[in-house]
């Protein structure tokens, strides 16, 4: 309760759009405040108990004019609430002093020293919480703080009191030379480590801002390069409307992404594919955009509709774009695709890799890709890819996609959602409209995250027959 209280007040007039020097300042200036008002309160209880009441009444000024100052930090007037800390406490002490003696109090070494010493603490505030580079401020902040230290005795004097009874009191300017040394010094030091502060604040400021504004260049570019993805691969309405029942559900890691999604007809097929590249952001969306044109050439100028034969072209080529002649280092840069085409109610299937699910009948179905992916040149035997042949029947849903659903970290203990858990909640939601499981789907990744970062590209189109 008091750690949380004392933490308000510290931070009382703070936003967060100021820098991290003000902020500093703004908590130091409300500390000083709180010291101040608990000492102004322990000299209120001193006098109390003594029955000084005309004191007790005096020294409450102090506590309305900390508390001013205070609701000025509330109301967002930081700098005047500043310059008040710097110059009420110097003249609110020479008061005290003034009237201490005026009541009677003994000229001793406390009273000697006791306020001056404090006046040059005072004194000290304006370099630490105002701004240097705020000159005519700082100076109107520390001539109170200073003519209260080195006119001691002259303001004593106007009211008839000597400050000083004992006979060391006679060479009172030689305490004045000290003192002024002294001040010198500490100001010296507490002026060049502010302005040194300040001169690294800015550095870093400038710093932060160039970052930022390249982050910014960078993200822009980045967006840009999204909109030239989307207009690649094309919309996900063209598959959807190319059927009676589908959805597209495809959710980028980052802006752009490695997976993509192709449609097209030749010789009266429906071809669909979905694809996962290596990667995901900048490198992946590269790989898409060769796909996407490799899969046009193959397809739209070569005729070849069979997924199988697809997959082969496509792996030829992605291995000769990757693995220049100069080159030996067998990279394994390349995609997991599957393709489904339609031709009436025969459809087939062949995919590197990634599977196909379809339901019939309430029943899960399972047709698995082979094993080799598309551009990997590492494997020494010869890829070949298998194609499956189905017959539809009305109300079968088959599902294409890649693995970023199943390789999802969350739930409550912050494992992967799997590839079992995926096939039996696509069966669970097979039988609801498409347009309904997307929604379902994109629910089920929100609830399974929880609030994590997405941890790689996911597609998944589903199409019922």
């Amino acid at each position: 309760m008091f750690a949380r209280l004392l933490q308000s007040l510290t931070t009382l007039g703070i936003t967060p759009e100021m820098s991290p020097a003000l902020q500093r300042k703004i908590i130091i200036t409300n500390y000083l405040i709180l010291i101040l008002f608990a000492a102004v309160s322990g000299m209120a209880f001193i006098f109390l108990s003594q029955q000084l009441y005309l004191n007790v009444f005096i020294i409450n000024i102090g506590h309305v004019a900390l508390l001013g100052i205070f609701a000025l930090n509330y109301y967002g007037k930081i700098d005047l609430s500043r310059i008040l800390v710097c110059i009420l406490p110097p003249i609110f002490l020479t008061f005290i002093s003034v009237y201490t003696k005026i009541v009677g109090a003994t000229n001793n070494l406390v009273f000697v020293f006791g306020p001056r010493t404090m006046l040059l603490f005072f004194s000290l505030f304006p370099l630490i919480l105002l701004n240097l580079e705020k000159r005519k401020y700082l100076f109107f902040a520390m001539i109170p703080g200073l003519i209260c230290v080195f006119l001691f005795e002259e303001l004593h004097a106007v009211f008839g009191i000597k400050v000083y009874d004992l006979p060391i009191g006679e060479n009172t300017q030689i305490f004045k030379f000290i003192y002024l040394i002294v001040y010198l010094v500490i100001n010296s030091l507490i002026y060049s480590t502010q302005n040194l502060n300040q001169i690294y604040e800015r550095k870093t400021q400038f710093l932060l801002n160039e970052t930022s504004l390249q982050n910014q260049h960078i993200k822009d570019s980045i967006k840009y390069a999204q909109r030239i993805q989307m207009a690649i691969i094309g919309a996900k309405e063209i598959i959807v409307k190319s059927f009676e029942d589908a959805f597209v559900f495809f959710s980028p890691k980052d802006i752009v992404s490695g997976d993509f999604y192709w449609y097209g007809e030749e010789d009266n097929k429906k071809i669909v594919i979905a694809a996962d590249c290596t990667g995901h952001g900048v490198p992946g969306a590269l790989m898409t955009v060769m796909g996407n044109d490799f899969i046009n050439e193959i397809v739209h100028f070569h005729k070849i509709t069979s997924p199988a034969d697809i997959l082969q072209a496509l792996d030829k080529k992605v291995i000769q774009a990757l693995q220049k002649e100069n080159n030996h280092e067998k990279r394994d840069d390349g995609m997991d695709i599957a393709i489904l085409t339609f031709e009436d109610n025969r459809l087939t299937f062949a995919a590197a890799k990634n599977p196909l699910y379809w339901v019939r009948n309430n029943e899960m179905n399972q047709i698995k890709g082979d094993v080799f992916p598309i551009g990997s040149a590492k494997y020494k035997t010869e890829k070949v890819f298998t194609q499956h042949h189905i017959e539809a029947q009305k109300g079968d849903v088959f599902y294409l996609f890649s693995d970023g659903f199943q390789d999802q970290f969350g739930g409550e203990n912050d494992k992967k959602y799997m590839t079992k858990r995926f096939r039996e909640y696509l069966l669970s939601i097979s039988q609801q409209k498409m347009s309904i499981q997307e929604n379902l789907l994109k629910e089920e990744l929100d609830k399974w995250k929880n609030h994590q970062p997405q941890t790689d590209d996911i597609l998944i189109i589903g199409i019922k027959y």
